[in-house]
């Protein structure tokens, strides 16, 4: 199942891909094993970096050639063909959360989309939320006519829940303020992501 939203005026590309978290989770779980590939960004664990992070690793290609082809029908599905001067890059990370971990409000310069797949989720794992751009006085005056559609749940503080499960495929427009609130695991399971940025450049003459 796969699905294209707007929310506010945000591009959304929704996903149910099971197998292909199957795929990535043991991939995720032996690089987060590797120490010399931390940064621990945001004081949790991962391996987030500004160039292409784990992009170029060859068992993370066939995810790379995904992450391409979706971000190909989301641009063409706004009506925008790419410049055949540019090229689109990709840049690769992966992430575990502990309970008390989060993640900040957020969005990801540089880049044109953002998203991740959902690789691990114990009970007590956080949402991701996203912002409207809207000020608080609309939301005040304006009550959303559907509170829920999909995947998505509407609040009129103009925040957009979206309760993950495993194998869940987000791509969205990076300018998107967006934030993972605290998790509550009961458990010393941790909640699991491959995250990703993509971008453009100029191609090499």
């Amino acid at each position: 199942m796969s699905e294209f939203f707007d929310i506010f005026s945000l591009s959304f590309y929704y996903e149910n891909n099971t197998n292909l978290a199957e795929k990535l989770l043991p991939i995720s779980k032996s690089i987060l094993k590797n120490e010399s590939l931390l940064t621990n960004e945001w004081g949790y664990t991962n391996t987030y970096s500004a160039d292409e992070g784990l992009s170029s690793r060859p068992e993370l290609e066939f995810f790379k050639n995904f992450i391409l082809s979706k971000s190909e029908k989301l641009y063409d599905r706004s009506g925008y063909i790419l410049n055949s001067n540019y090229k689109l890059w990709v840049s690769i990370f992966t992430s575990s959360m502990k309970s008390g971990d989060k993640h900040g409000p957020h969005c990801h310069p540089g880049a044109i989309y953002s998203g991740l797949i959902y690789l691990q989720l114990p009970w007590g794992s956080s949402p991701i939320q996203f912002k409207g751009p809207r000020d608080t006085t609309f939301n005040l005056v304006f009550d959303k006519k559907v509170k829920k559609e999909n995947i998505f749940n509407y609040e009129n503080d103009g925040i957009v829940t979206i309760q993950p499960h495993v194998g869940m495929f987000l791509m969205w427009d990076s300018w998107a303020i967006h934030r993972v609130p605290e998790n509550y695991m009961n458990s010393d399971d941790e909640r699991m992501t491959m995250v990703f940025n993509v971008g453009v450049e100029k191609n090499e003459i």
